[in-house]
C-alpha cells in the first residue's frame, strides 16, 4: 500500500465509497466500491492530442495566409512580371525575381515571430497551469528550429504552387491592361 506522500507521478488515484478503504495504487484492485479518476498518463495523452490538432490548425493557418499574400503579391504585380517576361528573361529568373522578396520576407516574420513568441508562451503557461498541473515554461532550442523550418517549408510548398500562376501570365494581356 502506498501513501499519498510516496506516490509516484505516474501511480492512479482511486477514492473508496467507504472512508476506511481511501488508498492509493500503482494498478487497478477488483474491490467494487472503488472508482478510478485516472491517471497522469491519461491526462498528457489527452493534451497531446490538443497540441497536434493546434499545429495542424496552425499549419494549415500559415499555408492560407502564404498563399493569399503570395497571390495578392503577383496579382498586383502582373504588369512588372509581364515586363520581365518581355525583356527575355528566362522562367527560373523570374521565379527568383519574385520568390527571394518572399523567402525574405518569411525568414524575417519567422525571426520577429520567435521574438514575440517568448513572451507570448510565458503569459499563455501562466494562464493555464492549475495547482494540480503544472507545465514546463522553459522552451527547447529545438523548438525554434523546428517553427523556423516549418514555415520556410510552408514557403517552399506555397513557391511551388505559385510558379503555375506565374508561368501563366500573358504578357500581351498584361501589357494592353490599363493601370
Amino acid at each position: 500500500m502506498r501513501t499519498p506522500t510516496a506516490a509516484r507521478w505516474n501511480t492512479t488515484l482511486c477514492w473508496a465509497s467507504c472512508p476506511t478503504m481511501r488508498r492509493m495504487w500503482t494498478k487497478p484492485s477488483p474491490h467494487p466500491c472503488w472508482r478510478w479518476t485516472g491517471s497522469l498518463d491519461d491526462t498528457i495523452a489527452s493534451i497531446n492530442y490538443v497540441v497536434y490538432v493546434i499545429i495542424l490548425c496552425a499549419g494549415m493557418l500559415a499555408f492560407v495566409v502564404l498563399y493569399n499574400l503570395m497571390n495578392i503579391n503577383i496579382t498586383e504585380r502582373t504588369k512588372e512580371i509581364a515586363t520581365i517576361k518581355v525583356l527575355g528573361f528566362y522562367d527560373k529568373e523570374v521565379y527568383r525575381y519574385i520568390f527571394r522578396e518572399i523567402d525574405l520576407l518569411s525568414l524575417i516574420g519567422s525571426l520577429v515571430g520567435l521574438v514575440v513568441g517568448i513572451p507570448l508562451h510565458q503569459f499563455i503557461i501562466r494562464t493555464v497551469e492549475m495547482d494540480q498541473m503544472m507545465f514546463i515554461r522553459s522552451i527547447a532550442p529545438r523548438s525554434f528550429v523546428f517553427s523556423v523550418a516549418l514555415t520556410m517549408l510552408f514557403n517552399f510548398a506555397v513557391c511551388l504552387l505559385m510558379r503555375r500562376h506565374v508561368r501563366q501570365i500573358s504578357m500581351v494581356e498584361s501589357m494592353k491592361a490599363p493601370e
